[in-house]
């Protein structure tokens, strides 16, 4: 299954809601693994939204309208709708950019105009006149393929057959692209490359709950949505991404117990505990009554 992460438009996302709030630049704070791990990228993220012109952000009091933004951009999640009493507001960021190739890729063999295929399905192919160069990683056995394009931008493909989400998927890009070195392989005259049409709803529920305090309020992440677009073809490639969020005003904030836990159960003047277990989400789920245990 295809997987996906837009963290561009989180940030944005975030960065949107505090200038909501009235205050730039305040702190969020983490209450669980995916979002500490958001946390040590986000200034330096934030820093970088100025270099990316296609990347915008709306901030409203009702979903109704940040909804009428998201379907007028062609993205169909949804936020669900909060009373207007001014305890909730939203934001919805979006980014739209497209690529493409220095030089037009062909979708047909230049000899008897068969189509080409990867596995049967429709490919494209590029040439050296592209630009097209080789890499290799000594942490990745497969060969990286590098794309310049029009714009500057730069793209890498390589085949990689293990699963991977989240910020897995961010920290398997990073290890890869942190020592790629030229390969020589001179005796390919270009590469094939599948077409791709792809349509993501990713689960970002782990954002849910992250808060922030700005003066006496407390204003928590409620809701969190993406999606996902991408296309690409011999002429180049699109990405259209956009995040939805809702943050709430005041109530407390909870600390979450989200994964496997480690209990034990301690009494006076007993030297070891009274009971220990470390319970996984195998065995989450409501006893009923104790006395039938």
């Amino acid at each position: 299954m295809s997987t996906g992460l837009g963290i561009l438009t989180i940030v944005k996302a975030l960065e949107g809601a505090e200038e909501f709030i009235g205050k730039g630049n305040l702190e969020w704070n983490a209450e669980n693994a995916y979002q500490r791990e958001l946390m040590t990228r986000f200034d330096a993220i934030r820093d970088a939204l100025p270099l990316i012109p296609t990347l915008n952000g709306w901030a409203r009091e009702t979903a109704e309208e940040l909804n009428q933004i998201l379907a007028e951009h062609g993205f169909d999640i949804r936020l669900n709708p909060w009373p207007d009493d001014g305890m909730t507001f939203g934001v919805v960021a979006i980014n739209d950019f497209t690529v493409l190739w220095r030089v037009a890729g062909q979708t047909e063999e230049s000899w008897g105009n068969h189509k080409i295929t990867i596995n049967d399905k429709p490919a494209f192919r590029l040439k050296h006149d592209a630009g097209v160069e080789y890499l290799q990683s000594n942490r990745h056995d497969e060969l990286v393929i590098k794309i310049p394009t029009q714009t500057g931008d730069v793209v890498y493909i390589t085949k990689y057959d293990r699963s991977s989400a989240g910020f897995d998927l961010l920290e398997t890009i990073e290890r890869l692209r942190s020592n790629l070195t030229p390969a020589r392989r001179e005796h390919y005259e270009g590469v094939n490359i599948p077409m791709v049409e792809l349509d993501l709803h990713v689960n970002i529920d782990w954002l849910i709950n992250l808060w922030t305090q700005a003066g006496m309020d407390t204003w928590k992440i409620a809701q969190a949505l993406q999606q996902i677009k991408f296309a690409m073809n011999q002429f180049g490639a699109r990405v259209k991404e956009a995040t939805a969020i809702a943050a709430m005003r005041g109530g407390p904030s909870y600390y979450d117990v989200d994964g496997p836990f480690l209990i034990w159960i301690e009494r006076e003047g007993v030297p070891v505990p009274m009971f220990m277990a470390h319970v996984t989400e195998d065995d989450w789920r409501d006893p009923g009554d104790l006395a039938n245990l």
